[in-house]
């Protein structure tokens, strides 16, 4: 049984066996599965079941569900039944060329894409008027904006893997910063990307003021907060100090040296933007651009990933190292 089997990665039997009686309770109470009376063993399998379809079909409640039955604390495990029972918005999955299905599922960040700020990077060319010449480069900010965000999350998790020690600097509201940071990077370009700013910078030239498209992607991801109903709403639900949070996310899409770095973060900010170029937004811009204009590029980002450690360097502070070769 698929579902079991997506279970049993997080759940041992030993310990659903001995929560047995307070489960079936609480998915009985709310109808999700019959008043059981079976062996011990059907049991589990009935019980096994009724967890997929109350929980799995988002993994990450699932993962927070897990943990608190690792705790066996009959308490603890009443008082999820919100977060068991939660509806789960449908998946976003993309079709991505250069990653394969790439599947959305988290409410915040299904709710963003959704938004008319994100929406309108899909018509937005990446590759500005390349396309003129090369009708196949025609990718948007939208297609680099969702790759950008697959690769933040697969950077840190096999960062957690192959360092089980960063666990105590990377919390769960941590990872979601930088991918909502890595997702929104992008939101402030204008049409044909770099071409608008090169024009921006023509209108301005001898102007020492402000420039008014620096950061502007933080310009926007503040505007799409003030602008969708409900957005700020979403961000209060995941985060338990939304406004700290914003304003990490803010700092992780800031230039290199606008940045104020949060302390203990420093390598966070890395996987975005970093001085090497070795950075998530980088690594996917140069592997689409490389498969739309038939470059043979032989970067293999999955290798890449295991090889990268988070050190303490001469500074004193925690930076993403990389092997020479």
């Amino acid at each position: 049984d698929p579902a079991c089997l997506t279970l049993d990665r997080y759940i041992s039997d030993d310990c659903l066996t001995e929560l047995l009686p307070q489960l079936a309770v609480i998915l009985h109470s709310e109808g999700i599965i019959e008043k059981i009376k079976l062996s011990p063993n059907d049991q589990l399998h009935s019980i096994k079941v009724a967890l997929w379809k109350g929980v799995a079909s988002d993994q990450r409640n699932l993962e927070k569900f897990a943990s608190v039955l690792r705790e066996n604390d009959a308490a603890d495990i009443a008082s999820q039944r919100q977060l068991i029972l939660q509806p789960n918005p449908s998946p976003l999955i993309f079709e991505d060329e250069i990653y394969g299905d790439i599947v959305i599922d988290h409410p915040l960040i299904v709710k963003i894409i959704k938004t008319r700020q994100f929406q309108r990077l899909k018509d937005i060319k990446q590759l500005g008027f390349t396309y003129q010449n090369i009708p196949k480069a025609n990718y948007s900010r939208l297609q680099h904006s969702i790759g950008m965000y697959y690769l933040a999350g697969e950077y840190l998790k096999e960062l957690c893997k192959n360092q089980p020690e960063l666990k105590a600097h990377i919390s769960e509201s941590d990872v979601l910063c930088v991918q909502i940071a890595a997702l929104c990077y992008n939101l402030g370009f204008g049409p044909f990307s770099h071409t608008f700013n090169m024009f921006l910078k023509e209108v301005k030239k001898g102007d020492k003021a402000e420039n008014p498209w620096d950061n502007v992607s933080v310009k926007m991801f503040e505007y799409m907060l003030e602008d969708t109903k409900d957005l700020m709403a979403s961000f209060e639900e995941y985060f338990k100090n939304p406004e700290e949070n914003i304003a990490f996310i803010k700092e992780l899409m800031r230039g290199n040296n606008e940045r104020k770095k949060y302390k203990g973060k420093e390598f966070l900010y890395e996987i975005i933007l970093n001085e090497s170029g070795l950075n998530v937004n980088v690594i996917d811009y140069t592997t689409r651009d490389a498969a739309v204009l038939g470059t043979k590029v032989t970067f293999k980002w999955r290798v890449f990933l295991t090889k990268i450690r988070v050190l303490k360097c001469t500074d004193g502070k925690l930076h993403i190292c990389f092997h020479e070769d």
